[in-house]
């Protein structure tokens, strides 16, 4: 698994550089920027999700807790309906 270790040494940067990278801050030249892009993709580094989601507090997940969506016939419309406002609200569905 590659890791940012990697991909700094790779593109000759630091690790805060190349996390500046992943999560799109503007500080970071446009030339450094295209280099660790490159490391990325010629290493295929891949960020760790679940390392993301425990620094974060924040899993972007919806839970739906009822037994009336299981026994209603409308259950596909109600799910839907939390998707709707979920894209609406901008969060991921």
């Amino acid at each position: 698994m590659v890791s940012i270790v990697s991909v700094a040494k790779a593109a000759g940067v630091s690790n805060k550089t190349v996390s500046r990278v992943i999560n799109g801050e503007p500080y970071v030249t446009e030339e450094t920027r295209e280099r660790v892009e490159k490391a990325i993709r010629d290493l295929g580094y891949v960020p760790n999700m679940a390392a993301r989601l425990i620094r974060s507090s924040r899993s972007n997940t919806f839970g739906i807790i009822t037994d009336y969506v299981s026994t209603t016939p409308y259950s596909v419309d109600i799910v839907r309906g939390i998707q709707d406002w979920a894209n609406a609200n901008g969060k991921p569905s």
